[in-house]
């Protein structure tokens, strides 16, 4: 491997003897004085390969040329030829391999191949293709038919897989397992010709086929497709981190996209040592004064704290693993959050004031008030509806004697 990174992507060559065997050439171990803090070991959240969910090829085409080029649009493309299931695929140099793998999904391709020694193989990952004459108003990176990246916002330098071969006798297996892919599209270029004798696409996801609680499939295939993209969406963006999205240049844990799903989630699979872990990466971002990030770890993005010393965005996905597994490690995480966080509150100078209106003021006006603020910032009551009013007022319920929440 030359070089990996969940942006850049995943660049090797077979030719190269691997460090463990050839330890001369490695460099100078570099030393870091920069951290001072913990390396401790995981424990939830782990990465993983689901060979059991591998996706096959739905269909894969050959293109070269372009037909109907214009100043406005980038045309066509010509196929050259269409490839059945589990057909070998033999691309020759200066064609273009498109494959649909008929799934969105974080992912990995994987294949079996074949090439004379220095034959570079070139795959680049997708979410759509581009249409309508590659239309240049709408958007399209190219001509209809081809894949589209410009969503990735590093397209040209970025989400990219080389792969140079080796001198084999035989097919070689190579699955990157230092970067990943948000995709369902690929395209795939070599500067001589490669045979392909099987290639899949394997998800990539810190959620186990163990994790998973179960599914429910109905007589509607309109909402079978929703819960079959709840699922996959879980999957490909609970990953390490609940990330955003795994296919452009971000995949940060953004916390208030997570509280809104995080209960959803629970249903699906049993997520709490995942967000164990990543309370420990809330509690790592909290700024001294108490107020937390807008993405947990800290990244390029939404890394200015949010000035509260308690947010929704921290507890409901806490509050939401509780109410299905009233485990200890979650009780903790819980007790840990309000310790920490109370405690920060009380050392702010205004805290004596803050009590003292509470206490003045009647507490239920004080609910309801924070509960028509947060049916205002978000469409219906979260935190405070979920822990408290319930228990504060008893005549407008969390949910109605069906256990449906009431609209």
């Amino acid at each position: 491997m030359k070089h990996a990174a969940i942006f850049d992507g995943e660049e090797y060559d077979a030719r190269e003897v691997p460090g463990f065997e050839n330890l001369q050439a490695l460099g100078t171990p570099e030393k870091n004085t920069e951290f001072s803090g913990e390396i401790l070991p995981s424990d939830g959240a782990e990465i993983y390969l689901r060979h059991d969910l591998a996706l096959k090829p739905k269909l894969a085409y050959a293109w070269k040329g372009v037909t109907g080029e214009s100043e406005n649009a980038y045309g066509k493309i010509v196929i050259t030829k269409e490839f059945q299931p589990d057909q070998e695929i033999v691309l020759p140099a200066g064609e273009t391999l498109v494959v649909d793998f008929g799934q969105n999904a974080a992912a990995v391709p994987s294949f079996v191949f074949s090439a004379k020694a220095g034959t570079k193989l070139t795959c680049l990952p997708s979410e759509l293709l581009n249409d309508g004459n590659g239309a240049k108003e709408r958007g399209m990176d190219g001509p209809e038919g081809s894949c589209h990246r410009t969503n990735l916002r590093m397209q040209d330098t970025g989400m990219i897989l080389d792969y140079t071969f080796a001198d084999n006798k035989d097919y070689a297996s190579f699955t990157p397992h230092n970067t990943f892919f948000g995709y369902r599209f690929i395209s795939v270029t070599a500067t001589d010709e490669v045979k392909i004798k099987q290639l899949e696409s394997i998800p990539v996801t810190s959620i186990t086929k163990e994790m998973e609680t179960g599914t429910i499939t109905t007589g509607n295939p309109s909402i079978n497709q929703l819960i079959s993209n709840t699922i996959w969406g879980q999957r490909s963006n609970y990953l390490s981190v609940p990330t955003d999205c795994p296919q452009r240049n971000e995949r940060l844990g953004w916390t208030a996209d997570t509280q809104v799903f995080s209960e959803t989630g629970t249903f699906f699979a049993n997520t709490n040592k995942f967000f164990h872990k990543w309370m420990r990466d809330m509690r790592d971002t909290q700024h001294e004064l108490g107020g937390y990030p807008g993405v947990a770890p800290v990244a390029q993005y939404g890394a200015a704290p949010i000035h509260s010393p308690i947010a929704s965005t921290q507890v409901v996905p806490i509050v939401d693993c509780f109410r299905l597994d009233e485990t200890l490690s979650v009780l903790v995480m819980v007790e840990y959050a309000a310790t920490a966080t109370f405690k920060r509150f009380v050392a702010q100078p205004v805290a004596p004031l803050v009590i003292a209106i509470l206490v003045a003021v009647d507490v239920m006006v004080i609910f309801r008030f924070i509960k028509m603020v947060e049916v205002f910032l978000h469409g219906n009551p979260t935190l405070i509806d979920d822990l408290l009013v319930v228990k504060l007022l008893p005549n407008d319920p969390r949910h109605n004697d069906t256990g449906i929440r009431p609209a």
